[in-house]
């Protein structure tokens, strides 16, 4: 059977608003306030690395970022706490044992040790990132240049260090971007729009979360979070079950990766 084919406001800015604001204003006053504190209480998980390693918490930062993908807060936190222990025992180049991850990630996460170089850039920057001066374009991909790389795991980065206006376009992020609220019950087990992916509209998306704060007088980086954790209480799975409640998404183990 053919998927159904994506509705033609999927890329319209002002009705991707429309449907962030939606799961906004659904939101309990647990879910705003979790948002609101998500990270705050990211940076202060990181900084605390860093005073106990002695490291720059930018460096602590980097690592927890580049790690996130497709991990829990609570796998992401032990996954970096545990790195880091290594680094500071002068071991190198390992996966923790019993850590979730990709391996490549933790290579990622070496090289900011290792290098000490947090630098960052989501794929549309255009920085200086040669040391000759000369700015060039940063493709997305782990190029060499800059060690913390993509829309996702950059904008994550720049978050927990305190950048309110980003915008951290993770699958769920983009789900409630072109997802109406309404639908969610309804979704089809074959519906494109599962899979929250951009295919070539961050932009559109990151903007449009941009308008949605806006709108509601919050920061992007504390509206994406708000979503982020009502989405996943009200998404239903394909196979029709629930994905959670309310509590399971505003503890310790909120994944915003």
């Amino acid at each position: 059977m053919q998927r159904p084919s994506i509705p033609p406001t999927y890329s319209n800015r002002k009705a991707m608003s429309d449907r962030i604001v939606a799961y906004y204003d659904a939101a309990t006053p647990a879910q705003i306030a979790a948002g609101r504190n998500w990270y705050i209480e990211a940076l202060e998980f990181a900084s605390a690395l860093a005073f106990e390693h002695g490291l720059d918490v930018r460096l602590t930062a980097g690592v927890l970022a580049v790690l996130s993908p497709n991990l829990s807060w609570t796998a992401n936190k032990k996954a970096g706490s545990l790195l880091i222990a290594l680094y500071s025992a002068g071991i190198r180049h390992v996966k923790p044992l019993g850590c979730a991850g990709y391996d490549a990630n933790f290579e990622k996460a070496w090289r900011i040790l290792l290098t000490r170089d947090s630098r960052s850039c989501t794929g549309t920057d255009v920085r200086s990132m040669t040391g000759s001066g000369r700015k060039v374009k940063c493709n997305g991909k782990h190029c060499g240049r800059c060690p913390i790389h993509g829309p996702k795991v950059a904008e994550f980065y720049r978050a927990i260090m305190g950048d309110t206006d980003c915008r951290t376009m993770d699958v769920w992020a983009i789900r409630a971007s072109t997802i109406a609220m309404s639908r969610l019950a309804n979704l089809r087990a074959d519906d494109p729009r599962r899979d929250g992916l951009p295919k070539g509209r961050m932009a559109i998306m990151q903007s449009a979360y941009s308008d949605a704060a806006a709108r509601r007088g919050e920061s992007p980086s504390v509206m994406q979070a708000i979503v982020w954790l009502v989405i996943r209480t009200h998404w239903v799975r394909a196979d029709g079950s629930r994905n959670g409640v309310e509590a399971d998404f505003t503890l310790d183990d909120a994944n915003l990766a």
